[in-house]
């Protein structure tokens, strides 16, 4: 069995290649699994993990962990990458490698909690993809891509899963102890560095739009052709 170098606030939980993380983390959650539970599957050609938190704070406060962690997949990434290698985000947990998504951040809350609830657990779940699927040539889908083919000739699946413990640790410190302005301003940055035109899923619908900030809960603000919109981090 593979060990993983985590900090040690984490239990780590491996699984096999085949494993539902974001499943087997969420039944984990809901028979009382620790706060800091890392679940990860042990597979060569992507990163799969999970992790377990305990809120203490309501789950409309809680969701900027996502941009958190979409923070801490990109370091991952960079981590991983060799120099000159681009990198930037989408709203609200997605990444990208040469304008190409090679995977992201989402977010399960307890079903029964409500917005202005405590949740009794949240789970974190990232997926990165390392290798491209089988049958799949290169190019033939130019809005995806994996790591390998943008020359992460040395990123493994437990090299992610051990730098996104670290720097997820890392943001979540500067989160709770600096605040959510500080976590914006550095996700903005990695938003913007291809210009601030975007597009977002919010529902079954596509907005585009210019990046105008985020809202103090995180919320996506965005110029669109006919108004300024704020897309909030529940819907997007």
């Amino acid at each position: 069995m593979t060990q993983l170098s985590l900090p040690p606030l984490y239990v780590p939980v491996i699984a096999g290649p085949a494993a539902d993380v974001r499943g087997r983390a969420r039944k984990l959650a809901q028979e009382g699994g620790a706060s800091g539970t890392f679940v990860w599957a042990e597979r060569d050609d992507r990163l799969e993990c999970a992790v377990i938190l305990r809120p203490e704070q309501t789950l409309e406060s809680s969701r900027p962990v996502v941009l958190v962690a979409a923070l801490a997949l990109d370091d991952a990434i960079g981590a991983n990458a060799p120099p000159g290698l681009e990198s930037d985000l989408v709203y609200p947990g997605i990444v990208r490698v040469n304008g190409g998504r090679v995977g992201g951040v989402d977010l399960v809350a307890d079903p029964d909690c409500g917005e202005r609830d405590i949740p009794s657990w949240l789970v974190v779940a990232t997926s990165l993809r390392i290798t491209g699927s089988p049958g799949i040539e290169a190019g033939d889908n130019p809005t995806e891509t994996c790591l390998r083919e943008e020359g992460c000739a040395d990123a493994t699946a437990r090299s992610l899963a051990a730098a996104f413990s670290r720097a997820f640790v890392h943001w979540t410190d500067r989160w709770l102890d600096d605040g959510l302005r500080q976590i914006a301003r550095h996700w903005l940055h990695r938003a913007t560095r291809h210009g601030g035109e975007t597009i977002v899923t919010v529902g079954d619908d596509l907005v585009a739009g210019t990046i105008d900030g985020l809202d103090d809960s995180g919320g996506l603000i965005l110029a669109t052709d006919s108004a300024r919109r704020v897309i909030p981090l529940r819907d997007a």
